[in-house]
């Protein structure tokens, strides 16, 4: 879920990379992270936005695309939910409009909202 966090994963396909059971995977991922596999997904995918809202001028159209959200209407539900903002008004919050536009995909840790990101996630993740 890391590599691919705009693949349509569902506790399915997750539990089909590792070899396990749906039941098995939720069982030993809440054990292991705290909190369910699609909420914790949704949280990455969080973080990974506002990574990508505060570094680049992408559209949020093409950041929601970028995370794994095929409407502009669910991506701002979802981080609206985990910021309190909607995403427009969260990067004018961040002061970055205008930076460089080099399309940057952060992974785990990379200076984004996900340096250290280990727990949480919501559930809205399409």
């Amino acid at each position: 879920m890391h590599a691919r966090p705009a693949h349509s994963w569902t506790v399915e396909t997750l539990a089909g990379e590792c070899n396990i059971s749906r039941s098995v995977l939720a069982e030993r991922f809440t054990h292991f992270v705290g909190q369910s596999p699609m909420h914790y997904l949704t949280r990455w995918r969080m973080a990974l936005a506002a990574g990508m809202l505060r570094t680049s001028s992408l559209s949020i159209t093409h950041v929601a695309q970028d995370v794994g959200y095929e409407t502009d209407p669910a991506f701002s539900r979802a981080f609206r939910r985990e910021f309190g903002v909607p995403p427009a008004a969260w990067r004018g919050a961040q002061g970055t409009r205008g930076r460089a536009s080099a399309r940057k995909c952060l992974r785990p840790g990379e200076g984004s909202a996900a340096g250290g990101f280990v727990s949480g996630v919501g559930d809205d993740a399409r």
